[in-house]
C-alpha cells in the first residue's frame, strides 16, 4: 500500500469493497425511483448499513467476520 506497510489490501479486499458499493447502488437507485419523496430517508438507512457491513468485514466489530 502506498501510505503504510501495516495495511495489506489484497485484490479480494478491493473487489469486496467494490461489490458493496455497487450493491448499495443497486438497492438505492430502484428504491429512490419508486419512492421519490423518500430519497433522503432511503439514503439515511442504506449508508449506515453500508458502513456497518464494511466495518464488520474489515475489523470484526461485533462478530468474527473481520480479519
Amino acid at each position: 500500500m502506498p501510505f503504510t506497510r501495516e495495511v495489506n489490501g489484497t485484490l479480494l479486499d478491493f473487489a469486496t469493497a467494490g461489490a458493496l458499493l455497487f450493491g448499495m447502488g443497486l438497492l438505492f437507485v430502484p428504491a429512490a425511483r419508486k419512492m421519490t419523496k423518500h430519497r433522503v430517508a432511503i439514503a439515511i438507512v442504506l449508508v449506515p448499513a453500508l458502513l456497518y457491513v464494511w466495518a464488520e468485514l474489515a475489523f470484526g466489530i461485533l462478530t468474527i467476520w473481520g480479519s
